[in-house]
């Protein structure tokens, strides 16, 4: 097989991927897998967070989120965990981020 450049011949396959065909297929051999390599759920979105994403999207709310979150997601957050919980989370962007290299690489002013 001809390949479009001699660079894409050396780029090996994907590890996360390998991992998780190889999880799948030990659930699928009635093996107990907790998968966690691919950050894929293993159970299906529950139907309120389903409703949600589609009011969202009929919304506009369709770009991409400042890397310390939402300010209104943030407050929310805050103020559940008032309620019951030995510790505070304050609504000011700290290190929660969804993803690793904004946590990690950049904080918000």
């Amino acid at each position: 097989m001809h390949s479009i450049s001699s660079r894409i011949e050396k780029v090996s396959p994907s590890l996360t991927l390998a991992v998780t065909a190889q999880a799948k297929a030990m659930i699928a051999n009635g093996e107990e897998v907790y998968a966690l390599a691919g950050g894929e759920p293993e159970v299906d979105t529950p139907t309120f967070i389903k409703e949600a994403a589609i009011k969202a999207l009929m919304e506009g709310r369709t770009k991409y989120t400042p890397s310390g979150g939402i300010p209104e997601l943030r407050q929310a957050l805050s103020e559940k965990f008032k309620k019951g919980q030995p510790y505070q989370l304050r609504a000011e962007p700290d290190l929660r981020h969804l993803r690793c290299e904004n946590g990690l690489l950049q904080r918000d002013p």
